[in-house]
């Protein structure tokens, strides 16, 4: 066989096929890599953003199952086999060096990125309009190769669906769209999402404006029906008046009426609520305030007024409800009373709402009332009364998120709100635990950890199929370390957390809670390239959150990627107006990490005393800044806390409480973790002979 030249081999473009059946060719002629892993791997560079990874991330997806020295041994050969195909026919765009795997982009054609292009321009690529939903196509075939590399595509598939779909609206959006264009964006959005009602407005517009009045009204029936048999919901009120409106301005022929268009309704409140209009609509901002970012303070859930065994469920609304609209892109959601007590300025803030609510006892459920008013008025634009109780829970979370959007004036699809609240399923009995469970895991204390233990492990007994319980429990083992000041980490307890977080994300793979707790399990395990991985998951899954963002960036900082984490801990800040205490200690050890010693302190200073180990990552701060009398007297402060804590069998020496502190954190960058012990160190602590990883 003649091998092609220095110059050919340079000039080769190698065309991937992801959306779908995996295809590679080069000139027209395909390659088939021998080894079904070989395919998956480059099918994973491919579709990787940068078209390079780590072999320690490869092994982890690929043969997770497979002990490390044959699963690094099968990476070697899926390489080679790789390289054999290729460069037979003169592609030379796959490299690999002792860390790292790459694929030369600037030498690869690759559908999927074209498509994401494409749509940054504001055109549509001709395979969106191919097929429904076609990302869930995306590396299909590979989707049972692994457990690990399901738990990566099936989340991966979601976050690239939800990038591609924000940029088709945005350009659907545009003033200076065409009415061609826009019908194809349209058209796009539906082959995404086919719950998407305001693409699903501008199809039936245009058929309409057409003449096509059959085709509008088949469109609207078609929705319908799926929004009736998937979701048991109805279309909104929006894309209801303007069926309404085509029927009363323009009859269509008889010939072309569909037999059964469905009723433009009243839009009732369901029994178990009320729901109130209490302004004008010209208060409601319009989309180009959406765009500004409209700021929504969860106030206070007053519950004074319920029974002590039902506060749980109050607090829980609470918390979940935020957890769900902080994954909304058109608002910054503030867990507090607003802006008035936020330390983060927001120069492009359109407005600011607030929600509160106050929660009555009513037999065996409780009675909630929610309000929305918007701070700068006083106008109350909304509010609604429900019975919350876990029968309803989920209808009721969701009812509350669709009369806040339509305040709002923000589109929401079914398919989108389905992600956005994925519910507790059947098992209600387990959510309720689970509620429960949370609410003491939030409590911080010795005794509560054990009893949140207890609770989530009796929801896998009789629940084994409940995510959550085990990203729960996940959590729990990485940090009763810190909960019990003078535990040490340790290798049962590591592996049980992974084997946690492996299931929680197996079982849920577009939970961010689920791989922001396994991302660091992996930490933990001193597994930091899947850590990362998995950190990255979560964020691109949630990157409204600024509890995932920071969390991430401190993964990110312990593996001394100051760049990544500085950018992630300012995003957070950008998005928490009221950062809670955990916030501002992630905060303090990421700001100390990226050399910003004064940012630290701060930070130390407004996460209180709830959790000492802030105490030592303070007093390195002030070491840095050449404060040596307060670097002093904060280790003092730091060594007297947690002596009083201590929950160790040998007695709480400085020594002792020194060596706890240095291995509390799953430092991987060994510069960072020795500039932390040499600054605690010059304050007095005795930190001589405690090594890194030792």
């Amino acid at each position: 066989m003649r091998f092609p030249d220095e110059h050919q081999a340079s000039s080769v473009r190698l065309s991937i096929s992801v959306i779908g059946p995996l295809v590679s060719k080069v000139g027209g002629q395909t390659i088939v890599p021998i080894n079904r892993k070989s395919r998956a791997l480059l099918g994973y560079l491919a579709v990787a953003d940068l078209g390079e990874e780590t072999r320690e991330r490869l092994v982890g997806l690929l043969w997770s199952e497979m002990p490390e020295g044959r699963a690094r041994g099968s990476l070697r050969q899926a390489i080679r086999d790789i390289r054999k195909a290729l460069e037979t026919i003169g592609f030379d765009g796959v490299t690999a060096d002792r860390s790292t795997v790459r694929l030369d982009r600037s030498k690869t054609d690759v559908d999927l990125w074209e498509v994401i292009e494409a749509a940054k321009s504001g055109r549509v690529h001709p395979l969106l309009l191919q097929s429904e939903e076609p990302f869930e196509k995306l590396l299909a075939e590979f989707e049972t190769i692994d457990p690990a590399f399901r738990v990566w595509l099936v989340p991966k598939r979601q976050s690239l669906s939800d990038r591609l779909t924000r940029l088709l609206e945005t350009a659907m959006r545009s003033p200076g769209v065409q009415p061609s264009q826009s019908l194809l964006l349209a058209r796009a959005l539906l082959s995404l999402d086919p719950t998407h009602e305001e693409a699903a407005r501008t199809l039936i517009l245009s058929l309409a404006r057409s003449g096509d009045m059959g085709g509008a009204f088949g469109m609207y029936r078609k929705l319908w029906d799926l929004l009736e048999e998937e979701y048991d919901v109805e279309p909104s009120a929006q894309t209801q008046d303007l069926i309404a409106a085509l029927r009363l301005e323009q009859p269509p022929p008889a010939s072309t009426v569909p037999e059964k268009v469905p009723p433009v309704p009243t839009h009732a409140a369901p029994p178990e609520a009320e729901s109130i209009l209490l302004t004008r609509r010209d208060h409601i901002p319009s989309p180009s305030a959406i765009a500004r970012k409209i700021v929504v303070a969860i106030g206070a859930f007053e519950s004074a007024g319920v029974f002590p065994n039902q506060k749980y469920l109050v607090d829980g609304f609470r918390r979940e409800l935020i957890a769900c609209l902080v994954r909304f892109r058109e608002w910054l959601i503030c867990d507090g009373p607003g802006l008035a007590s936020s330390p983060v300025r927001i120069p492009n803030a359109d407005g600011e709402y607030v929600i509160e609510a106050n929660a009555t006892a009513d037999a065996d459920s409780v009675r909630l009332t929610l309000t929305l008013r918007e701070t700068a008025t006083g106008i109350y634009l909304w509010s609604e009364r429900l019975q919350l109780s876990m029968d309803n829970w989920l209808h009721a979370q969701q009812l509350v998120i669709r009369r806040l959007t339509a305040a709002l004036n923000v589109q929401l699809s079914a398919g989108r709100l389905k992600s956005l609240v994925p519910g507790p399923s059947d098992d209600l009995l387990a959510y309720d635990q689970w509620l429960r469970g949370q609410a003491l895991f939030f409590e911080w204390s010795p005794a509560s950890w054990y009893k949140a233990t207890e609770v989530f492990q009796d929801i896998i007994a009789r629940h084994p199929a409940f995510a959550p319980a085990y990203s729960s429990l996940a959590q729990l083992q990485n940090t009763i370390h810190f909960v019990h000041p003078g535990v040490f980490r340790n290798p049962q307890r590591t592996d049980q957390a992974l084997a946690y977080a492996r299931e929680s994300a197996n079982l849920d793979p577009i939970d961010s809670r689920a791989h922001l707790s396994l991302g660091w399990a992996y930490a933990t395990a001193n597994q930091h390239g899947n850590a990362a991985l998995h950190h990255q998951l979560a964020c691109e899954l949630n990157e409204n959150d600024p509890w995932t963002v920071v969390s991430a960036g401190l993964g990110f900082a312990f593996r001394g990627q100051v760049d990544r984490a500085k950018a992630l801990a300012d995003q957070a800040m950008s998005l928490a107006l009221t950062p809670s205490p955990s916030h501002w200690r992630y905060q303090a050890m990421i700001r100390y990490i990226c050399g910003e010693h004064e940012a630290s302190i701060a930070a130390a200073d407004r996460a209180g005393g709830s959790v000492v180990n802030i105490l030592a990552w303070k007093t390195a701060a002030l070491n840095q800044l050449g404060r040596r009398k307060d670097a002093e007297t904060t280790a003092e402060a730091f060594f007297n806390a947690v002596q009083s804590r201590w929950f160790a069998h040998e007695p709480p020496t400085r020594e002792a409480m020194s060596r706890w502190i240095m291995h509390a954190f799953p430092i991987e960058s060994q510069d960072v973790w020795e500039r932390l012990r040499n600054d605690f160190g010059r304050a007095g602590a005795p930190v001589e002979g405690i090594a890194h990883y030792s």
